[in-house]
């Protein structure tokens, strides 16, 4: 099974869709992990990054509806 796991994570499935993510972070403007991003209007906008306690987290999304 380990084995198993090891060629997963090192194909090249694995290193495509790595990338991508990688990718998207970047255009989403992700500056920092964990990261909250909204999308209003066409726009992405940055709710979080780090830490966020749920209730000021809930009053910007509320602020996106």
């Amino acid at each position: 099974n380990l084995q198993r796991s090891s060629d997963k994570f090192e194909s090249d499935e694995m290193r495509h869709l790595t990338t991508r993510q990688f990718e998207l972070t970047r255009e989403l403007g992700c500056r920092g992990f964990p990261s909250v991003i909204g999308r209003k209007d066409g726009q992405n906008i940055e709710l979080s990054v780090g830490y966020c306690d749920f209730g000021k987290l809930e009053s910007k999304m509320a602020d996106l509806v």
